[in-house]
């Protein structure tokens, strides 16, 4: 328990060190020594030729690579801002320090325990340093720069830093530079006693950065950002020869050949970071950049993955050489040596990589002693199974649902790789879903991956309705007819899904008098269907007009007399005409009308003829209008002929003849035989169909001569082609032959 008590006490004090000392420094500003240090500068911008007037935007978003090199987390990667972090106050040239350093920093064996943090993008261990043109290496300040350029926070961005026991971090972020142009640049180093988590091992000094926008600012001949004296990424030794180099920078662009050479472009920078030992006094070993995050690569079986990672010496003149071993199967790499060594690498998620492998990259420099710097690459290639699904057709069951299983479409294979799970986007379908449905189905590796295949689902209903029909009898009720609805001949019907009848309705008149035979169909939304039969026994409606009992008397002839005062009419129908005729013993003299001070229903008229016996009238009426009509009607004769008469009340317009039960109705017009015929056809009476009167009898003749006005044409023709098709040989040539005179146009007799 001392143990941890007394390290407790250890780390706190510590802290407190830290963080008394942090809270001493203040930003050396150069103007402090020299007043006019700031106009000076100004005037090296005045000198330099305005090619640009405009200030370009602020760039926010930073850049992304293809391949992610080991950007986010130390070690050898950009250590993300945090609230540990104190910030420095923004200035423009100045430097803070000198800080106390909590461990030992070895550059090229000299070990320094105190650090100033340049605001230009470096770190100096003796003096501070404004120097905003960076003259390059080597020179006489030994100095870690992750990027010496002309930084002025006044105008944009902040530096942060923070020290832990055994490292400095320092964050250049999203910084502008001297007059100013809206660009930013984001880089950072961290220095340690090279036994830090923070730094790669065997390694005391990092460089990072992420998006890098400009090189250069106003004072330092750059227009715009770039051009003028380059910016340097390096470290120095102080003696004017030993020093180590990334790279000068003074343009757009990723252009790089290397530490030495051409100046080089700015956006080779981003996402790269660099890594050290520069402990070592004789040759710094290579530096490995642009490599996969966290020196490891995954991809799925089927997959392809490609990268380039790259080399530096990174002292001046020295060539570096870069191998790569590696067992895996259907890799493919190229690899250029020299000023800098790049290595394109092709990984194939085959099968025979299944697993964990390891790429294996030597790379050696040629100065004294070599130095050797290894880099492992872990290659993981993932089991992922890819679904695939085929189209399945289903059938509804008698309660109209179907159910189906992911294993019922899917299709995917695995050989190497467990599937732990299938499932579907629906699997329950109803009536509703009939025809087409799209599917997902959903496939889960024993990695948690999941993958989708899309199927169509066809749900049918091959299920036909059920129908049971019964016998029925129905009466006549109206003169209009019988409406009978199917549902009357229905005993049960069903269906899985819904279900039309047909026909809705059957309608009967007189002529459908007896047994009948009705068919109906039960027909679902699929198309199945069954017909099933039944019959209905039409009866004879009872009599519409139902006289009294017995006779009327007629005590005085000379006199009216009502015929019938208890006459009832048996209907729920308006009426359109009726008729009150005289048949049986009609004689001239004899009268029919309406009592005095009875008034007709208001369109209504009435007319006796006195030739053929007949009271018509003439108009819509309610049936109980024209009962009350009936039951006014009088009678009386100046005949001398004491005869029974038989009066008959007729409803509609035609005549009943009560010795045939049939109807005549008198239509006038100009026809011909076969208009007039066609004419009668679509004449209806009582549900009763029209046709041409015949003349069977001479009572019926005598009927049609004594009450039907005038002359018509009959049931008979002396069409030459009708007559030749009756007698079944040519009796007539032609018309004229067979008329043997004129035909006449006359009014038509038509028959119920």
């Amino acid at each position: 328990m001392k143990n941890n008590y007394i390290l407790k006490f250890i780390l706190f004090s510590i802290g407190l060190f830290l963080q008394g000392n942090l809270f001493a420094q203040t930003v050396i500003d150069p103007s402090d020594s020299d007043p006019y240090y700031y106009e000076r500068k100004k005037a090296e911008v005045k000198k330099q030729p305005q090619a640009f007037s405009f200030k370009a935007e602020k760039k926010t978003a930073l850049k992304t690579a293809t391949v992610s090199s080991t950007e986010l987390e130390a070690p050898g990667g950009f250590y993300e801002l945090d609230n540990s972090f104190i910030a420095i106050p923004t200035n423009d040239d100045g430097s803070f320090g000198p800080i106390a350093l909590p461990f030992s920093y070895n550059l090229y064996g000299t070990n320094y325990e105190q650090v100033f943090i340049n605001t230009n993008g470096n770190l100096t261990f003796e003096e501070a340093n404004p120097v905003y043109s960076a003259s390059g290496f080597p020179n006489d300040i030994p100095m870690v720069a992750p990027f010496w350029g002309d930084v002025d926070t006044s105008e944009g961005g902040n530096i942060y830093y923070k020290i832990t026991n055994d490292a400095l971090i320092v964050i250049w972020d999203q910084v502008e530079h001297y007059e100013p142009s809206g660009k930013t640049n984001t880089f950072q180093v961290i220095i340690s006693d090279g036994t830090s988590d923070l730094t790669p091992p065997g390694r005391n000094t990092a460089f990072c950065s992420k998006d890098m926008q400009w090189t250069t600012g106003g004072a330092s001949e750059g227009v715009n950002g770039f051009g003028g004296v380059p910016a340097t990424v390096g470290i120095n030794k102080g003696n004017n020869t030993d020093y180590l180099q990334v790279g000068r920078f003074d343009k757009a662009g990723s252009d790089y050949d290397g530490p030495g050479g051409n100046n080089d472009g700015i956006d080779y920078l981003d996402n790269q970071c660099f890594d050290f030992n520069m402990a070592n006094t004789d040759n710094i070993a290579p530096s490995a950049n642009s490599l996969p995050e966290n020196k490891k690569v995954q991809l799925y079986l089927g997959e392809t993955v490609s990268f380039n990672a790259s080399f530096i010496g990174p002292e001046p003149n020295q060539n570096v050489t870069t191998t790569l071993t590696s067992n895996m199967c259907g890799l493919t790499h190229s690899i250029t040596n020299g000023n800098l060594s790049t290595a394109e690498i092709t990984i194939v998620g085959n099968e025979c990589n299944l697993g964990t492998n390891t790429i294996k990259l030597e790379t050696i420099d040629n100065g004294t002693p070599q130095e050797t710097t290894t880099t492992f690459i872990t290659v993981e290639i993932l089991c992922r199974v890819i679904a695939s699904a085929k189209d399945i057709t289903v059938q509804l069951v008698e309660n109209g649902n179907a159910v189906i299983t992911p294993q019922m479409v899917s299709t995917t294979l695995s050989e190497n790789c467990e599937i732990t799970n299938l499932s579907l986007s629906k699997t329950e379908f109803n009536c509703t879903n009939i025809g087409s449905n799209s599917v997902t189905l959903t496939v889960t590796d024993g990695s948690g991956n999941t993958s989708n295949a899309t199927a169509i689902v066809t749900v049918v209903d091959n299920e036909l309705p059920t129908l049971s029909l019964q016998n029925i009898t129905r009466k006549l009720t109206s003169i209009d007819g019988l409406t009978v609805p199917a549902t009357e001949f229905i005993s049960a019907v069903n269906d899985n899904c819904s279900y039309t009848i047909t026909p809705t309705n059957f309608t009967f008149d007189c002529t459908n008098v007896g047994t009948q035979q009705v068919s109906i169909t039960a027909k679902d939304g699929a198309g199945n269907e069954v017909t099933k039969n039944a019959q209905i026994t039409i009866e004879n409606p009872d009599a519409l007009v139902e006289p009294s009992e017995g006779n009327t008397v007629v005590s005085s002839p000379g006199n009216y007399t009502v015929v019938d005062s208890n006459l009832l009419i048996h209907l729920s129908d308006n009426v359109d005409g009726a008729t009150v005729s005289i048949n049986e013993n009609f004689h001239t003299g004899d009268e029919l009308r309406l009592a005095t001070g009875f008034t007709l229903p208001s369109g209504v008229t009435s007319n006796y003829s006195a030739s053929t016996g007949v009271l018509t009238l003439s108009g819509t009426m309610t049936s109980q209008e024209l009962q009350s009509i009936f039951q006014n009607i009088q009678f009386r004769t100046s005949s001398s002929n004491v005869l029974e008469r038989e009066v008959v009340f007729n409803i509609g317009g035609g005549v009943s003849n009560s010795d045939n039960d049939h109807y005549y109705e008198y239509v006038s017009g100009a026809f011909t035989w076969e208009q007039a015929r066609a004419d009668a056809a679509t004449k209806t009476l009582n549900g009763l169909q029209g046709y041409l009167a015949t003349v069977t009898s001479a009572s019926e003749n005598e009927f049609i001569t004594t009450k039907l006005s005038d002359d018509g044409w009959l049931g008979g023709s002396d069409s030459y082609t009708q007559i030749n098709s009756a007698l079944g040989s040519s009796l007539y040539a032609n018309q004229t032959e067979a008329e043997a005179k004129n035909s006449r146009q006359l009014s038509t007799m038509q028959k119920f």
